[in-house]
């Protein structure tokens, strides 16, 4: 019973890395894609909600980075949202 616990332990952390990954994978591609500066913070922004879940250091790290840019192209509504983001980190 202890092995069967540890096992299924181990397999439903693997599975929710994987998962990360391909979502972040994903919204690299779609933020590479995007044609508008706004699209591309609001891209930015979604990937901070799942950074926050994985590696706090690398979300705050990131969510400074998406502010700059915001705060760049004036972009008030994205500056927000990353502060809050960055607030709860």
């Amino acid at each position: 019973m202890k092995y069967l616990v540890t096992f299924l332990l181990v397999f439903m952390c693997t599975t929710h890395t994987h998962a990360q990954t391909k979502k972040i994978d994903s919204l690299n591609r779609l933020i590479s894609l995007s044609r508008s500066d706004t699209q591309r913070i609001n891209l930015k922004i979604k990937k901070l909600s799942i950074l926050e879940n994985g590696n706090l250091d690398s979300a705050i790290a990131f969510a400074k980075l998406v502010i700059g840019e915001a705060q760049q192209i004036n972009y008030k509504n994205g500056e927000v949202n990353a502060r809050m983001r960055l607030a709860s980190d």
